[in-house]
C-alpha cells in the first residue's frame, strides 16, 4: 500500500531554484523575442532580380561614361592647345622676339602627333624649341590650316598675330555626338588673344 508524505521542500532544492530561476527568466525571454527583428536571406528570384537589375545599369552606364570622356579629351586638347599658344604670346614680349607654334609633321592634321614652341627663325620641332607638347590621345583629332612651312602660326614681338597668316585650329572627335557641340575651335583675333569656341563636329573651323 502506497502512503502519501507530505511535500518537503527541502528534499529537492537543487531542482527548486532550477525551476524558480526558469520562471523569473521566462518574461526577459519573450520580450527578446518579440524586440528581435526577424532576419531571413535573399531568396533565388530575389538575386535574379537584382542581377538583371544591375546589368541593365550597367549598360546603360558603360556608354555614358564613355562618351563623357571623350568629351573631356577633346576639351582638355583645346585647353592645352590655348595653353601653348598663350605661352608663345608672352614669350613674343619677354624676349622681344619672334615666336612660332607649329606641328610635330608638317600637314594640316600633323597637330595629332604634337605640337612645339619655337623661335621664329625655327620652322619644326627638330631644334632647340621653347616647349613641346606630347600627341593627342587616341581618338582626338587635331585639324589646322597652319603648318611648319608658308602658313606659319607667329607671333611679332609686340604679342600680335602676323598679319601675313590665318586661320584656327579645330579639335574634334570621330565619336562625338553629330550635335551639342562637343567639338572645339581655337582662333587668334589680331592683337594674338586666344578665343575657343564650342562648334558642332562637322562645323568648319
Amino acid at each position: 500500500m502506497l502512503t502519501a508524505h507530505p511535500y518537503d521542500p527541502s528534499d529537492y532544492p537543487e531542482s527548486i531554484e532550477t525551476i524558480i530561476s526558469l520562471l523569473m527568466l521566462t518574461p526577459r525571454l519573450i520580450s527578446m523575442d518579440q524586440q528581435m527583428p526577424e532576419s531571413r536571406g535573399f531568396t533565388l528570384i530575389e538575386l535574379m532580380i537584382a542581377i538583371a537589375l544591375l546589368a541593365i545599369i550597367t549598360s546603360l552606364a558603360v556608354p555614358s561614361m564613355g562618351t563623357f570622356l571623350l568629351n573631356q579629351r577633346v576639351a582638355g586638347q583645346a585647353t592645352a592647345l590655348s595653353t601653348a599658344l598663350q605661352f608663345a604670346r608672352s614669350e613674343a614680349t619677354a624676349k622681344n622676339r619672334r615666336i612660332r607654334v607649329v606641328p610635330v609633321t608638317n600637314s594640316t592634321n600633323g597637330w595629332n602627333q604634337g605640337w612645339c614652341v619655337v623661335l621664329g627663325e625655327l620652322s619644326n620641332c627638330n631644334g632647340d624649341v621653347l616647349r613641346r607638347y606630347d600627341a593627342v590621345p587616341a581618338g582626338v583629332e587635331i585639324d589646322s590650316d597652319y603648318v611648319q612651312t608658308g602658313n606659319v602660326l607667329t607671333f611679332r614681338r609686340d604679342g600680335t598675330r602676323d598679319p601675313a597668316v590665318s586661320g584656327g585650329i579645330k579639335v574634334s572627335a570621330d565619336n562625338l555626338s553629330a550635335t551639342g557641340k562637343r567639338a572645339r575651335c581655337l582662333t587668334l583675333d589680331a592683337i594674338g588673344r586666344v578665343s575657343i569656341a564650342a562648334i558642332n563636329p562637322a562645323d568648319d573651323c
